[in-house]
């Protein structure tokens, strides 16, 4: 058994997904991006360009043939955003960014209910899409959003 954590990095005062790959004995699969990424393999960071500064992931799903699809925020600001999208990440099982997946392996998807917008759940359909789920909306007040559940749904590739 493998375990595979998603989270933030912050490289270079821009955050984005930082993935890691671990073995079933809790070491860090050096296997997973070796020679790059983190330290001698084993893990990733993925930003999203002078655009989306900013990067949080929140949900994370291993397809079945092994690529890993990481989904979360980008956006503007440094922890507490100014406007956000929806976006995702996949992985091949070696750890390196899938460049047939969206535009070199990234999706980005601005939603229309707000300036804020993340994704906080995967489910992976037995067709091969993926579904996203979370919330859009505006800020109330630091750490809330509006009740706007979204929802997109991704096509197979």
């Amino acid at each position: 058994m493998t375990l595979v954590s998603g989270g933030i990095t912050v490289v270079n005062n821009q955050t984005g997904f930082g993935v890691v790959r671990y073995n079933s004995n809790g070491n860090i699969d050096t296997t997973f991006n070796p020679g790059g990424g983190i330290g001698s393999g084993g893990g990733i960071i993925t930003g999203f360009g002078n655009s989306f500064p900013a990067g949080s992931a929140f949900a994370l799903a291993i397809q079945s043939n092994g690529d890993v699809v990481v989904a979360g925020q980008a956006g503007i600001g440094n922890q507490q955003f100014t406007s956000s999208s929806f976006v995702l990440a996949r992985y091949t099982p070696a750890g390196q960014l899938d460049t047939t997946f969206g535009s070199n392996g990234t999706v980005t998807m601005t939603l229309s209910q707000g300036p804020l917008s993340f994704v906080s759940a995967l489910v992976l359909q037995s067709d091969g899409k993926i579904v996203a789920a979370g919330n859009t909306g505006t800020a109330e007040q630091p750490g809330s959003y509006l009740n706007n559940f979204a929802v997109a749904r991704y096509l197979a590739q």
